[in-house]
């Protein structure tokens, strides 16, 4: 059996992940998981912060 992808990993896939789409789904599914609802509004301005992938 094939692994699932994630709706960010084929949206990527698919060439239809916007910055808009990208944000909802960081949000939604490391920062809500991660620490609960209640984030809305949050902002991260990209001076701010890095990603580092490994």
């Amino acid at each position: 059996m094939p692994p699932t992808r994630s709706p960010t990993t084929s949206l990527w896939l698919a060439g239809e992940l916007t910055d808009d789409e990208f944000e909802d789904h960081f949000i939604d599914d490391v920062i809500v998981k991660d620490i609960g609802e209640g984030t809305d509004g949050w902002e991260f301005p990209g001076a701010s912060y890095s990603v580092e992938l490994r």
